[in-house]
């Protein structure tokens, strides 16, 4: 005969076997917010080394997201305008107008009609993907180097941050390294992309190569 005690007892084990709603997890989207009028204030550093010596390009980079549609297959996108100007004083003018989107799976952005998978959800330290899954540049991971740290740039202070690796290489004749750091809730906060060819593994003393640093500043 069952008693009050058993019942209880079943019920207690019951419980503690319910499947776990996987739904609930976090996915950290917010390291990539997409809303229109959403807008960012960058400097930018291009700078190319030669045999001649080093020619330098500094820049104020403004990039807003514009107007949204319906692309191709059938999602949200928005158009991603990119404003620029050399002094800080002067207005902006138009540079580029490239389109943002994100699913539910993953952030994409088409950069000069090339089209990368910016970010992956959920996103965590074991995520990885390809960011050319949908381009012909081949095969790419793209890696999370940390994720949910606190980070500190040109004096503005962001209490989590994910930085993702997209290509590194070091050794004593190269020195490359691309990745970009995003903010929780604010998207986008630095990129570099930077191709040496060095001397002994000293980054400081360059044959050629390039080097691209985007920084926000607002």
């Amino acid at each position: 005969m069952i008693n009050k005690f058993s019942i209880l007892f079943l019920i207690v084990v019951l419980s503690a076997c319910s499947p776990i709603n996987y739904d609930d997890a976090p996915d950290y989207n917010a390291y990539f917010p997409l809303h229109e009028s959403d807008s960012s204030e960058y400097l930018v550093h291009e700078i190319q080394h030669t045999s001649l010596g080093t020619d330098t390009l500094r820049y104020f980079l403004k990039e807003v997201v514009k107007l949204g549609y319906i692309d191709g297959e059938g999602d949200l996108a928005y158009q991603f305008h990119r404003y620029w100007k050399q002094d800080s004083l002067t207005e902006y003018s138009l540079k580029d107008v490239w389109s943002i989107k994100k699913k539910s799976k993953s952030a994409e952005k088409v950069e000069e009609n090339i089209r990368y998978v910016k970010m992956i959800f959920p996103l965590d330290e074991q995520s990885y993907w390809d960011g050319n899954l949908y381009n012909s540049l081949g095969y790419k991971e793209y890696t999370v180097n940390q994720i949910h740290v606190p980070y500190t740039l040109n004096n503005i202070y962001f209490d989590s941050v994910v930085e993702i690796a997209h290509f590194y290489n070091s050794n004593l004749l190269e020195y490359e390294s691309e990745k970009e750091i995003y903010a929780l809730n604010k998207g986008l906060i630095y990129k570099e992309n930077i191709h040496l060819n060095i001397n002994g593994g000293n980054i400081l003393d360059i044959n050629y190569g390039s080097q691209y640093i985007q920084e926000l500043i607002e």
